[in-house]
C-alpha cells in the first residue's frame, strides 16, 4: 500500500486498501488470495503517525492432528515516519520510527505490513482449541475416529522417579 504523503495536511486521514499478495511478499502457498488493510494516518508537521491493521486468511497445517486448516491473521501496527533525527534519536524502539527523506513524495508500506503479518502469525497452529492430535500408536487421527491403543504407555526411563514419593 502507497500512501501519497504530499496530498496529506496535518490531521487524522483514513485509507483502505486490498493489495494482493505478491505486492506485499506473502507466499501464496501460505496466504489466500489478497491482505485487507486500514491505516491511520495523523500528520502532525513532519511527522506522520501511521497505524495500520491488516487481515489476511491464512492456510496451514495443524501442529497436532496435521490436517490443513483456514485462519485469519489479523495484525495492529505503528509506525512512525519522520523528518527529524532528534524524534529518532530519541526514541527507545528504533524498530517504530522510519526516516523520511523531505524530498520523498510516497510513503510504501508494503513491506511494513508483511512483516507485522509474519509476526502475527501464532507460532503453534491448532485447527482448533479442542484438536485431540494423532494417537501416538497408530497414527490416526484421534478427532475423526477413536482408536483401540491402549493410552497409558508406560516409558521405562521413568520407573525409578516413581519410588522417589
Amino acid at each position: 500500500m502507497i500512501i501519497k504523503l504530499t496530498q496529506i495536511k496535518d490531521g487524522t486521514h483514513f485509507f483502505d486498501g486490498k493489495d494482493d499478495l505478491e505486492t506485499v511478499g506473502l507466499d501464496k502457498e501460505i496466504c489466500r488470495d489478497y491482505v485487507s488493510t486500514k491505516v491511520t494516518v495523523d500528520k502532525r508537521g513532519q511527522n506522520y503517525y501511521i497505524k495500520i491493521l491488516s487481515h489476511v486468511m491464512g492456510k496451514f497445517s495443524c501442529d497436532r492432528c496435521l490436517e490443513m486448516f483456514e485462519k485469519e491473521i489479523i495484525s495492529e501496527s505503528k509506525i512512525i515516519y519522520t523528518e527529524d533525527d532528534t524524534l529518532i534519536d530519541s526514541m527507545e524502539n528504533k524498530n517504530e520510527i522510519r526516516y523520511l527523506k523531505p524530498s520523498e513524495a510516497n510513503v510504501d508500506l508494503s513491506e511494513d505490513i508483511r512483516q507485522f503479518i509474519l509476526l502475527a502469525v501464532p507460532v503453534k497452529m491448532l485447527c482448533s482449541d479442542e484438536c485431540k492430535g494423532l494417537c501416538p500408536n497408530c497414527g490416526k487421527n484421534l478427532n475423526v475416529k477413536k482408536c483401540e491403543c491402549k493410552t497409558d504407555l508406560k516409558d521405562p526411563r521413568w520407573q525409578k522417579l516413581k519410588s522417589l514419593k
